[in-house]
């Protein structure tokens, strides 16, 4: 897996360095909203796989054209992720099972590198990829805590227990519209985290667990 994320990241940075020169560089402000449907996967659950999370995705996007089919486009976006079922959590140091829910959310900033395919003047598909890092804002398990020494509908602020920061990335499709002066953008995206989400000395309530994010996120947007 590293080695293939270091040749993609490789190539990335050549299909940069060949496009720049393409032409000048247009800069175009836009904005996104849609649905992320998000699910953790390993040690974080008794059970097989948790129950996905959806909620609602937004944020602003920078594109740079730097020529006719190409563009980096970097973003700042909110990003709910987490999961609903049966967790593991730490009682007193002896592992327990609650049913409850996790909500993770996320600030994230994707840089993509974004091709455009040839399509008709009014309508581009294009399709892109690159890497992601996300800044942890929240961080919460809610439900009946009281094997964790809570109460049966209780809530646990867990952010103490995560990493800040958190890596991965991307690799999506879309088209885009011509409408007025600007786009309108229809896009969807895997993403997909690299690195802990926990932290590894951590001590409290979920001190085992060691999941990674995946999601899949649905969204229209506009760009000027």
């Amino acid at each position: 897996m590293r080695l293939v994320r270091s040749i993609l990241f490789v190539a990335f940075l050549l299909l940069v360095a060949a496009h720049a020169a393409a032409g000048p560089v247009g800069v175009h402000p836009g904005f996104k909203i849609g649905m992320t449907v998000a699910n953790l996967r390993g040690d974080v659950s008794s059970v097989a796989e948790l129950e996905s999370r959806s909620d609602i995705t937004f944020g602003g996007t920078l594109r740079l054209d730097l020529g006719p089919y190409f563009s980096l486009q970097p973003e700042l976006q909110y990003v709910p992720t987490g999961g609903t079922g049966t967790l593991l959590v730490d009682n007193g140091g002896t592992p327990a099972t609650v049913e409850g829910a996790l909500k993770l959310d996320y600030l994230e900033l994707p840089l993509l590198a974004k091709f455009r395919l040839p399509g008709s003047p009014s309508m581009m598909p294009n399709l892109y990829l690159g890497p992601t890092a996300a800044l942890n804002l929240a961080s919460k398990l809610t439900g009946d805590l009281t094997a964790a020494g809570g109460s049966a509908s209780g809530e646990a602020d867990l952010k103490n227990q995560m990493e800040s920061l958190l890596l991965g990335g991307a690799i999506g499709g879309g088209f885009d519209l011509k409408m007025g002066k600007g786009l309108l953008t229809f896009d969807a995206r895997y993403s997909k985290s690299f690195s802990d989400m926990f932290k590894a000395a951590s001590s409290g309530v979920l001190s085992g667990a060691d999941p990674r994010s995946n999601s899949v996120t649905v969204t229209a947007g506009y760009s000027f």
